[in-house]
């Protein structure tokens, strides 16, 4: 038989209490290679110790596509949620244009965190963008306040932005120039939205020991509806990749 990587959920039902002798040498064998998955792509479990489960939790190893709404202003984006991670490709943004993947806001009030862990995949140098947004709506008309990994021909950036899904730059602060970790296992961002028309920013290369580069908070007129992840090529014509492995939510400042 063919070898099988499975969700940790699987596994759990495949190697319960042997009682019966039912746990057969194909679903050890299916084991091994499921711990051979990168480690990125299989920590799932985004709560923190003793956190009730929030509302706005997703656990992208089970579809949740249903509840999102994607906004596209320019080029293509496709959305794709399949073995624990949410992908999208997408090509031909212009530049200032957002390709949007949200949800309704539960319980829209500050403060309140989101998180994600991110991978960039493309064969170009132009700056493409990739992160978690807050926006007002769900149609190109409505604002958004984002988080952003660029990568340019410099390297790495981060960028904090606010502005029309249309031109979500209209203020746009970078947060970090260069130096950013490595992101060969993916690299987590953090956007909170700390008080009325306030939002920060954070990074972290493990979800444990997060930075705040460059402005601890920024000021934008914006009351959130939704929120969610976008991706933009920023004028680029090449396609690429982005990889989401979460998307979590608390109800609290986790600005550091």
């Amino acid at each position: 038989m063919v070898d099988t990587p499975r969700t940790k959920a699987a596994l759990q039902t495949l190697l319960a209490d042997n009682v019966a002798g039912d746990i057969s040498a194909q679903d050890l064998r299916d084991m091994l290679v499921s711990q051979a998955v990168p480690v990125w792509m299989q920590k799932l479990d985004h709560r923190v110790s003793g956190e009730t489960a929030h509302a706005d939790d997703d656990y992208f190893s089970v579809d949740s596509s249903a509840d999102y709404t994607e906004v596209d202003v320019s080029g293509t984006t496709t959305w794709t949620t399949q073995d624990g991670l949410l992908s999208v490709l997408y090509e031909d943004q212009t530049a200032g244009d957002a390709g949007c993947y949200v949800k309704p806001i539960t319980s829209a009030s500050a403060p309140m965190t989101i998180e994600t862990r991110v991978r960039m995949e493309n064969d170009d140098v132009n700056s493409h963008i990739a992160g978690l947004c807050f926006t007002d709506g769900a149609t190109t008309v409505d604002d958004m306040v984002s988080i952003g990994l660029q990568l340019s021909a410099t390297g790495y950036a981060l960028t904090l932005t606010h502005g029309a899904i249309t031109n979500f730059d209209t203020d746009f602060t970078i947060l970090r120039a260069s130096g950013l970790p490595t992101i060969t296992g993916g690299l987590y961002l953090r956007l909170v939205w700390t008080a009325t028309n306030t939002f920060a920013a954070a990074v972290s290369p493990d979800g444990v020991s997060w930075t705040a580069y460059g402005a601890a908070a920024d000021t934008f007129i914006h009351v959130p509806t939704h929120f969610g992840i976008f991706a933009t090529t920023y004028g680029a014509t090449v396609p690429a990749v982005a990889t989401f492995d979460c998307f979590k939510v608390y109800d609290a400042d986790l600005s550091v």
